[in-house]
């Protein structure tokens, strides 16, 4: 008995939505059977509910809620025959006594911050109903809109990066269905029209929880990307489990794209957020810039682009009306096409809005376009100067210029090169410097700051720790946990 009482206060603790638990089905008819004792104790001997017991039926009713058997249909008094399955479940047969105990217990639950209630409308129907995540086609109807976002507006992908559209998704859901409708009939969001049911709705309309509903969103949104790459996803709440299910199936029915959708894919982005990014497609190397996310459907986007300070292309960016937003179509550019008469990667790109100038790839460090090299760890770009003993791909318009490479270099394609680094080889430009060391090894040597290479030019110890000069540069790898003011480099006697 005490077991069940621990249980539902864990539940009470770890979720909101009290749902997202599901009993056992021993749990249940535990359950069910001290909630139907403490219901006929009201009924024949007019004992009321404690407050104790507050927590136990309310879950109770929650668990009878998603085996209601008209959970997944719409019919005619809904919400009476909603309650009629309650009352024969716990006491054979309408009890205006218990009903108007369950509002009583509700509404105290709620007023008490224990759980959230709705506000407006059938608040006590609509509460177990939210908390129920019931009914279940409603809750498939809000993973195909979530499909259709992760499709449409983030290009079968969602990172980090791509969270900023929850609060969209949020925002436009609540807008409309806070509009009122039939329970009946779907509901357009976005391009597309859903079966939006009581209790999303009202998870959804709930300002209380509006934070809850983009987590609940995002966490949606995540699921579906390692559901789609074929990552298997944990299946220990009510959601997860529903969200597999609707997975399977749905993979089931219709044919998925294919792998190479997402080849060359970059995130769409806000205006201020712009990056054009060098990525690795097999034997070629392109020039990927973004979506981007227009403010005001009316706007138009211009793109120019610079090699070398002339201007190679320029162009109107077309736009695209996706599930929630208005974008510019992605653009991209082979490297080699777009750098086909010049000796080095020097690339400018310009974006106008409305003529006016929002993007400037060189008027930022962190943006520039300009490269040596690019080095390649896979299909994305690497800038970390110090890199463990990987292979590695790097684009060079004239390998044969670099002052240092890797002995182990082999042609990919076309200004392409793969490269196997053993520790201590480097690559080498006028400007750029990259090192290639055995980390795990340096790791190993504990809190000292440690040699990154091996002592090819000149090497000396001093309290233990070893330094070497490459190229007339001091270089030290020095732990994280290392605190950097205690560190001093003296050279004839002068600090650095």
């Amino acid at each position: 008995m005490d077991d069940i009482y621990k249980i539902i206060d864990s539940v009470f603790s770890k979720h909101k939505l009290l749902g997202n638990y599901d009993c056992t089905e021993s749990e249940y008819a535990l359950m069910v059977d001290l909630v139907s004792d403490l219901c006929n104790k009201l009924i024949h001997r007019n004992i009321h509910f404690s407050k104790e017991s507050h927590k136990l039926i309310f879950i109770t009713l929650v668990e009878i809620a998603k085996r209601w058997k008209n959970a997944d249909t719409v019919e005619d008094h809904e919400e009476d025959r909603f309650w009629d399955f309650i009352f024969k479940t716990l006491v054979d047969g309408k009890e205006d006594k218990l009903y108007r105990e369950f509002r009583s217990m509700i509404s105290q639950l709620g007023s008490k911050n224990i759980l959230p209630i709705v506000k407006t409308g059938k608040i006590y129907y609509a509460t177990l109903m939210m908390h129920s995540f019931a009914p279940k086609n409603s809750m498939q109807s809000f993973f195909e809109l979530c499909y259709n976002v992760f499709k449409k507006d983030l290009d079968f992908g969602f990172t980090s990066d791509d969270e900023w559209i929850c609060e969209i998704v949020a925002r436009q859901m609540k807008s409309v269905l806070d509009g009122g409708y039939r329970e009946d009939k779907q509901v357009s969001i976005g391009t597309s029209a859903y079966s939006i049911r009581i209790g999303l709705r009202s998870f959804a309309l709930h300002d209380d929880l509006s934070a809850n509903f983009v987590e609940f969103i995002k966490n949606t949104l995540h699921r579906i990307h390692k559901l789609y790459n074929g990552e298997n996803i944990s299946e220990d709440t009510r959601l997860e489990r529903c969200i597999v299910d609707w997975w399977r199936k749905k993979s089931e029915m219709e044919k998925l794209p294919a792998e190479t959708v997402r080849k060359k894919r970059v995130s769409t982005v806000s205006k201020q957020n712009i990056v054009a990014k060098y990525i690795r497609n097999d034997d070629k190397v392109f020039l990927c810039i973004p979506s981007i996310r227009l403010d005001d459907d009316n706007n138009t986007m211009s793109l120019t682009v610079y090699t070398n300070g002339e201007q190679v292309l320029s162009e109107e960016m077309q736009t695209k009306r996706r599930e929630f937003i208005v974008a510019t179509k992605p653009r991209e550019f082979e490297l080699n096409e777009l750098l086909e008469y010049d000796d080095s990667i020097n690339v400018r790109i310009e974006i106008k809005e409305n003529e006016i100038v929002i993007f400037d790839s060189e008027k930022n460090k962190t943006t520039s376009l300009k490269r040596e090299f690019i080095l390649f760890d896979g299909e994305k770009e690497i800038f970390s100067q110090i890199n463990k003993l990987t292979n590695y791909f790097v684009y060079s318009k004239d390998i044969d210029t670099l002052k240092s490479a890797p002995t182990e270099l082999t042609t990919y394609g076309e200004n392409l090169y793969n490269i196997y680094p053993n520790a201590g080889e480097s690559l080498i430009g006028e400007i750029k410097k990259v090192f290639f060391v055995n980390k795990e090894k340096a790791a190993s040597l504990g809190n000292n700051a440690c040699l990154i290479g091996n002592l090819t030019d000149v090497e000396w110890s001093l309290d233990d720790i070893s330094c070497a000069v490459y190229n007339n540069i001091v270089k030290l790898m020095v732990p994280e946990n290392l605190n950097l003011k205690a560190l001093e480099l003296r050279i004839d006697r002068k600090s650095y």
